[in-house]
């Protein structure tokens, strides 16, 4: 699963920001931003909800493992794509999703979904 640190850098880069942009956004020092990034640092509640405000997420999403490394680079990839791009993946993905047999039973399956 993703941790906070891998999270806060992918939310930042998928939006084109440097570290300086989200710490003027913060009103932090960029050298804060970095260690947050790196792991050396955990943000207290104030600036994980500044970062949440700035990242347009839930609290939540921010500190939960909703997404996989995986899932994100996915992401990263398909906002990436152009309109007609973004509509074949969707399509992919619909018909993908109608077969029975590409879906997991539940969410413990998760652990087997390794290539």
């Amino acid at each position: 699963m993703v941790d906070l640190a891998y999270k806060i850098k992918s939310l930042r880069a998928l939006r084109g920001w440097s570290q300086d942009e989200l710490a003027r956004r913060l009103g932090v020092s960029r050298s804060k931003i970095g260690n947050y990034e790196q792991g050396t640092r955990r943000p207290n509640i104030e600036d994980l909800e500044a970062l949440a405000d700035a990242f347009n997420c839930t609290l939540s999403y921010l500190v939960g493992d909703d997404l996989t490394s995986d899932e994100i680079d996915l992401l990263e990839k398909y906002r990436k794509l152009n309109f007609i791009g973004k509509k074949e993946v969707e399509r992919f993905l619909a018909y993908s999703y109608s077969k029975p047999e590409y879906r997991r039973e539940s969410e413990s399956d998760a652990s087997s979904d390794a290539l």
